[in-house]
């Protein structure tokens, strides 16, 4: 599971990088998080991941859809190790 205290300072990155206040970040925003992140992806790796995590299809990723994009790149990179 994931602990409270990464899903805060997830969302408060989350409204940090939605400047719109729209409830989602777009793919700049999400690449801009995850390199503040040290996640760093290349980028035929970031279209894979935004297209898995886009469950909505909707172009950008919600709240949910980027914790959970966190979560898997957190447990990939931390296997690569």
């Amino acid at each position: 599971g994931m602990k409270l205290q990464e899903i805060q300072s997830i969302r408060s990155m989350f409204q940090s990088f939605d400047e719109d206040n729209s409830g989602s970040l777009t793919p700049d925003e999400v690449q801009s998080a995850l390199s503040r992140y040290g996640l760093s992806i290349s980028p035929q790796e970031f279209e894979a991941v935004m297209e898995a995590f886009d469950t909505d299809k909707s172009g950008s990723l919600g709240f949910e859809e980027v914790v959970e994009l966190f979560l898997f790149l957190k447990a990939s990179s931390s296997s690569q190790v």
